[in-house]
């Protein structure tokens, strides 16, 4: 699994619990970031995990690809689940290196057409899709956008959603006023929380 930097955002926090919650399962999972040694790699190892920062630290940099290269060497893993347009990118220009190696582009946010990330993932995305073997989303809609974008069938492409733990109890009982919603995120205009808000006060 690869991440593009060593930030923490929701896909770094989510992706290593889904890694670490079966340590014992029929799925091993290798953690590593493009990125140099920082604050995603410091909180995956104190939650258990193998992380391994390609470029290195500030003070001992490596070469990306060939670090990318070695590691594959090392491992000869089946599939390389890689998140980000340029991580995907550099991976799949490595796969004359990796033939029988899967590779599974994770996109996480929509990639609607005519907005700037859509724009991008036209450009970049569709000329590479015949490199891709998958696609997982964690949204349905995004699973349509990119479909329709870059013109690959729907069946190339997987909605996992973002887990959650299940509540225990009794379901919840709702007083009778208006709802309130709380929303954990980076506020970017991406994530669509401006149009929201906007569709819920007409509705």
């Amino acid at each position: 699994m690869l991440f593009a930097t060593s930030a923490i955002g929701g896909a770094e926090r989510s992706l290593t619990r889904m890694a670490l919650c079966r340590p014992n399962g029929p799925v091993h999972y290798t953690l590593a970031t493009l990125g140099e040694e920082g604050d995603w790699t410091q909180w995956a190892r104190s939650q258990g995990a193998d992380a391994i920062a390609l470029a290195g630290s500030p003070a001992a940099p490596r070469h990306k690809v060939r670090a990318l290269v070695d590691l594959w060497r090392q491992l000869k893993p089946d599939f390389i689940y890689v998140m980000g347009l340029r991580p995907a990118t550099l991976v799949r220009a490595l796969r004359p290196f990796m033939p029988r190696t899967r590779i599974v582009h994770g996109i996480r946010g929509n990639v609607e057409p005519g907005t700037p990330l859509g724009r991008d993932y036209r450009r970049v995305e569709w000329p590479q899709r015949f490199l891709t073997d998958h696609y997982i989303t964690n949204a349905e809609v995004t699973k349509r956008s990119l479909a329709r974008l870059i013109s690959v069938s729907p069946l190339r492409i997987d909605v996992v959603y973002n887990g959650i733990e299940a509540p225990e109890g009794p379901p919840i009982a709702w007083p009778e006023r208006a709802r309130e919603i709380v929303s954990v995120a980076n506020l970017l205009p991406v994530k669509g929380h401006i149009r929201f808000s906007r569709q819920s006060s007409k509705s």
